[in-house]
């Protein structure tokens, strides 16, 4: 009996380095190394093996106009200060605080100059006595900032009273307030993101604008904000951030007030109650946490960074 014939393995030869052509449809590149052919002379036919093509790398492109308004390239960085522990905003509170002083300043010009020096500019247009409107063409960030209590004025007196009864929804600087926000987003339209800030009655009034527009504004940076004695019960929103000092009594409400407390930044000096509640005596909190900022949205090129009508001299 025969024995049956072993079928033997038929023997490839392998070839490397298989360039494949240039393709003028695709404007694919020439690739090489991507396929392994193997050959068998006896059956006379090729078996192609292919592995996985190298692709082409993704096209990075810069970021557009809707990705710098939403601030997509921000996100909270975690503050390592001993006078305070939490999340950062997205934005500068140094400079915020810089712009709650020059709140209270009437010559447009010299506020202009001021705001000039940092990279930002004054809307006249958009700015009165009691707020100033700041835009950066560059990040597309609009601050407004609130001004104070002014002693001489009388109407000042009155929000005062209103924020210590917690009735500012009736005070008519308050309902001025909600108005000129309105106005300025009407003016600036989609284009730019807009943030409030204040001191004393101003920043009750940026956080009144806050709460009354929930979504609209980005970011609310309050500086001894003046308080009543409803809110320790009121809950701060998540965009909201309070700096004051712990030995000012007027803004102690600000400091127990329900939900963000780690929100609080709190300045542990002071000489003085009075002193404690002066702006100017929180440059140091605020300077200790301006290196804990986010830093500004890559800048577009120099064609599509300003918006006509923006900038006012």
């Amino acid at each position: 009996m025969k024995k049956p014939k072993k079928h033997h393995k038929p023997h490839y030869h392998k070839h490397h380095h298989v360039s494949f052509p240039y393709n003028r449809d695709t404007g694919d590149l020439p690739l090489r190394g991507v396929a392994t052919i193997y050959t068998n002379p006896h059956l006379h036919r090729n078996v192609e093996t292919t592995k996985p093509v190298l692709k082409k790398p993704p096209t990075v492109r810069p970021p557009s106009l809707e990705q710098l308004q939403t601030q997509v390239y921000f996100h909270p960085k975690k503050n390592t200060n001993p006078a305070s522990k939490g999340p950062n905003p997205n934005a500068d509170p140094e400079l915020y605080r810089y712009f709650s002083e020059l709140a209270y300043q009437k010559d447009l010009k010299e506020i202009d100059n001021l705001a000039k020096a940092r990279g930002w500019y004054l809307n006249s247009k958009l700015s009165n006595d009691e707020t100033k409107v700041f835009t950066n063409p560059t990040t597309r960030t609009a601050v407004m900032a609130f001004r104070g209590t002014v002693p001489t004025k009388w109407k000042d007196i009155k929000s005062d009273l209103a924020i210590t009864t917690g009735t500012e929804s009736y005070d008519m600087r308050f309902k001025e307030a909600v108005l000129h926000f309105d106005s300025v987003k009407a003016s600036l339209g989609h284009q730019y993101a807009i943030d409030t800030t204040g001191h004393s009655l101003g920043g009750q009034l940026a956080s009144h604008v806050n709460k009354q527009r929930p979504g609209e504004v980005r970011e609310n940076l309050s500086y001894s904000r003046g308080t009543g004695f409803v809110e320790p019960i009121r809950t701060a929103p998540n965009n909201s951030w309070d700096y004051s000092n712990a030995y000012d009594l007027i803004s102690l409400g600000a400091r127990l007030s329900k939900g963000k407390t780690e929100h609080n930044r709190v300045d542990p000096k002071a000489k003085t109650p009075l002193k404690a509640h002066d702006v100017k005596g929180l440059s140091k909190l605020t300077e200790s946490l301006s290196k804990y900022s986010l830093p500004e949205p890559p800048q577009q090129s120099s064609e599509t960074s300003t918006v006509p009508g923006i900038r006012i001299m």
